[in-house]
């Protein structure tokens, strides 16, 4: 019988080799990595035609690097795939980054944290208990999954994310997660609140037309500015770009419009980790109109399909192997892993907020003469980036922004 492991992140971006400029730089090879993620969950992400996505590719690339470590044979070559950088440079990547990202900040806050939480019959092999302290600076907390009931476990495992995401994610891990053959949950949460470098003017927001589709538009508030700020645009892909800096020079957020009003597919389709990269490192200075609607949209997924979608399958089956996690329990398979974020934009900033939990159980620039025209009435990209690393820490598709009421 396969004993059941969990993840959770609350959160908050192609199959692929490894292809780095600096092979000698695990903090290169990650950010490389992880924008090839980003891209492919991008492309594979499960919605229907107005469902909003949003999720953070640094969170998930944390928490499945870890779990990377403890795998072994065709378990191991399917999360390098899909990560895109072998175990051991992973494991010295967010050696490094990790301190680096939680440095107190002014004006910007990341925050996260990572726990593992094993039964009490459960024991973790020396090695990857050393590595997930030391190496992805997670806790492990040992725990009855059933006393004084799974409702009350369930609840102490929500309160800490709660925590972590300043209350933005206060349920992600549900009691029917932990069943008899339940011997391990790891959980990720991440936090992210930034204020624009240049806020918007509250009194220049106006309601204005947001165009789902065709024949199908609604009303919502729509933030404006005209001034000089980064963009670029891409005839090809036929889409603008900008860039709102936060007041911090690491971050800043990168949106990315369509040329048509039923573009973002087709966008999605054809967009390219080179594309991505251009777009987080060649913007101009650009004389910008720009109109942005105000939002707050949340996803909550399954990513298992998706995953599938990108060649991780066996973890999920008798066929997984992660005889490097424990040493009393060799046959495990992961049983569930679920992703939940959310980003909430105004005329202020940013926040945004991720959690991921996986269960285990046993097996049973140069100025343009012409002003770039950005009015973001119709679907579009946004990603919150970490320009001293390139690295998409959030990742969303914007299909049906949810208004949001103006704060004095």
């Amino acid at each position: 019988m396969k004993h059941v492991i969990y993840w959770v992140l609350p959160l908050v971006f192609g199959l692929f080799a490894t292809a780095v400029s600096n092979p000698e730089n695990p903090i290169e090879q990650l950010a490389e990595g992880t924008t090839k993620f980003t891209v492919n969950l991008l492309k594979n992400s499960l919605e229907d035609d107005t469902e909003n996505v949003v999720f953070s590719p640094f969170s998930l690339s944390l928490i499945l690097s870890l779990l990377h470590q403890g795998a072994r044979n065709g378990s191991a070559e399917q999360l390098q795939n899909l990560l895109g950088l072998p175990a051991e440079t992973s494991k010295a990547a967010f050696a490094s980054i990790v301190p680096n990202l939680q440095e107190e900040k002014t004006n910007v806050t990341l925050e996260w944290g990572s726990r593992i939480y094993i039964r009490n019959d459960f024991e973790l092999l020396d090695d990857f208990k050393k590595i997930s302290t030391e190496n992805f600076h997670s806790v492990t907390e040992q725990m009855s999954f059933s006393t004084p009931s799974k409702e009350e476990v369930a609840r102490k495992i929500n309160n800490w994310v709660g925590e972590v995401t300043h209350g933005r994610i206060n349920e992600v891990v549900e009691p029917a997660v932990f069943n008899d053959d339940t011997v391990m949950l790891l959980v990720n949460a991440i936090y992210f609140k930034g204020i624009w470098n240049d806020t918007f003017d509250k009194e220049d927001t106006r309601m204005n037309t947001f165009h789902r589709k065709e024949n199908d538009s609604f009303v919502t508030p729509f933030m404006k500015k005209e001034e000089e700020m980064l963009g670029g645009e891409d005839e090809d892909l036929r889409l603008a770009w900008v860039e709102l800096p936060y007041q911090d020079d690491q971050f800043s957020m990168l949106l990315v419009l369509p040329n048509e009003r039923d573009g973002l597919q087709r966008v999605v389709n054809a967009l390219t980790v080179e594309h991505l990269k251009k777009m987080m490192t060649t913007s101009s200075t650009r004389h910008v109109k720009l109109a942005l609607p105000r939002f707050k949209i949340s996803w909550k997924s399954s990513l298992q399909t998706s995953f599938e979608k990108m060649g991780l399958t066996d973890i999920f089956t008798d066929h997984a192997n992660l005889e490097g996690l424990s040493q009393t329990h060799k046959k495990l398979r992961v049983s569930e892993l679920i992703h939940k974020a959310d980003i909430e934009i105004d005329e202020d900033g940013t926040t945004a907020s991720a959690a991921t939990y996986i269960s285990i159980q046993m097996l049973s620039l140069l100025v343009h003469p012409d002003p770039l025209i950005f009015y973001a009435d119709h679907p579009f990209l946004a990603f919150i980036i970490d320009k001293r690393h390139n690295i998409p820490i959030f990742a969303a598709k914007i299909k049906s922004p949810e208004t949001v009421p103006v704060t004095e």
